[in-house]
């Protein structure tokens, strides 16, 4: 308990020093972690002593896990949107060996003026800190490891006063206690419920932008927002964008196109950067409804007679002009509605 409070004590004699923390991810983590668990921990470690020392270990380490888990909720969902399913397993791994890599560091510093040894205690650091992230992975890649549970900072407001009221029915459990928190928990019922299903979100919708260097591909349904670009900035700023707009976000991913086929509102959407088809042959062409055609297409008949049949060919300003123009000369000749976004700027589903 001593080492959460001098955590707890320092972090909060640096904030006339660095103000600006206090609204950092890290610090609201780690402080409101810390203040749980010296708060929750004693509470919730009495009500089983186990006997035996290896289940007492587990058992506290286990309480140490959930105290935290209860204390920085709000801000994982706030921050992150999901919430780990897998978070105590993944903790009984992640504490101990964080003590052991810390430990083993500071040894390393130590006898870093000992020939050979600091190199052989680093291989086997090296090593171990390999280990740890292999199984954190594996934990992280079984179905169902995480929750999409994205909410707004009124539903932050909310849990943190239902585990404020939590917190004081172990002091005492009075009436107007549980009347309070079982009426915080159902407000916070209706916020999900009609943020979810009530609030108008933006309709389902699929945009196309970009320019001669970057390509950037947003699909819009409901508060659920994916996105796929070749530069991280201009995707970072979509993002902001549509985050500002609708505060809630169930899902930002970078890999739609990981496949570069995908499917929105019954349209189906082809996503064409490289000359897959070269030397292949087809017995027919695909039948899609959008292809959006990227740098590194050649334009030619045998695209369109053997590999694909869309009925909108999308070009991006990153498509050689003369390629361009070769490309609306095929459309027109194979009947192919065409859209170049260099010319006529972004393209939406939803346009007219």
């Amino acid at each position: 308990h001593t080492r959460f409070l001098n955590v707890t004590v320092v972090q909060t004699c640096a904030l006339p020093i660095y103000p600006m923390q206090l609204f950092q991810v890290g610090f609201l983590l780690s402080y409101s972690a810390v203040l749980s668990i010296l708060y929750f921990y004693p509470k919730i470690s009495v009500l089983w002593e186990p006997k035996n020392k290896l289940v007492k270990w587990s058992w506290e380490l286990t309480t140490i896990s959930l105290t935290a888990q209860i204390g920085t909720l709000p801000f994982v969902l706030y921050f992150f949107h999901q919430f780990p399913i897998y978070g105590l397993l993944s903790n009984f791994i992640v504490i101990p060996a964080a003590s052991i890599i810390i430990y083993g560091t500071l040894l390393l510093i130590i006898i870093s003026w000992i020939p050979l040894i600091p190199v052989l205690l680093g291989v086997i650091l090296s090593l171990f800190i390999n280990l740890v992230n292999i199984l954190l992975r594996l934990i992280g890649s079984i179905p169902g490891a995480t929750i999409e549970f994205p909410i707004n900072l009124l539903q932050v407001i909310i849990l943190i006063a239902i585990i404020v009221v939590f917190g004081l029915l172990f002091q005492s459990v009075k009436a107007k206690r549980v009347i309070l928190l079982l009426s915080l928990i159902l407000l916070f019922i209706i916020t999900v419920f009609y943020n979810r299903y009530l609030v108008n979100r933006t309709p389902p919708e699929v945009k196309v932008n970009g320019n001669s260097s970057h390509t950037v591909i947003e699909s819009y349904n409901g508060n659920t927002y994916t996105l796929w670009s070749n530069d991280s900035t201009l995707a970072l700023e979509s993002f902001k964008r549509y985050y500002n707009k609708n505060k809630i976000v169930s899902c930002v991913s970078d890999t739609l196109l990981i496949s570069n086929v995908f499917e929105q509102d019954g349209v189906s959407y082809l996503y064409l950067k490289e000359n897959w088809f070269k030397g292949m042959l087809s017995n027919e062409p695909l039948t899609i409804d959008v292809v959006i055609i990227d740098r590194g297409i050649y334009p030619s008949k045998r695209l369109f007679d053997s590999f694909i049949s869309p009925k909108l060919l999308i070009v991006t300003p990153r498509v050689y002009k003369n390629h361009r123009d070769a490309f609306e000369e095929l459309c027109q000749e194979f009947n192919i509605s065409f859209y170049s976004i260099n010319d006529e700027g972004i393209w939406s589903s939803n346009s007219d």
